[in-house]
């Protein structure tokens, strides 16, 4: 399906609670309360309260907080794209 219906990347915020990334994404960095998460030229962090993965693949990422705190969405220059993953 993905090759006949390839929409792109797509963020999803879903009551101020889950973040849900679609499209190609890679686990930057986690810890017990915020996780990075690299997708095409872009860096998603997100920090808040008793992260849970919920699902974590190529294509999909579903990260769960008790509430969030802060979402930041920063995209790569060609030196910063050399991210170690």
């Amino acid at each position: 399906m993905k090759k006949l219906f390839n929409t792109g990347s797509l963020i999803t915020i879903n009551e101020f609670s889950s973040i849900q990334i679609n499209g190609p994404c890679a686990l930057v960095t986690l810890g017990p309360d915020f996780a990075k998460v690299k997708s095409g030229d872009y860096i998603i962090e997100a920090a808040g309260d008793e992260l849970v993965i919920d699902l974590l693949s190529e294509e999909v990422a579903l990260l769960s907080f008790d509430s969030i705190h802060s979402i930041t969405i920063t995209k790569l220059d060609s030196e910063e794209n050399r991210y170690d993953l």
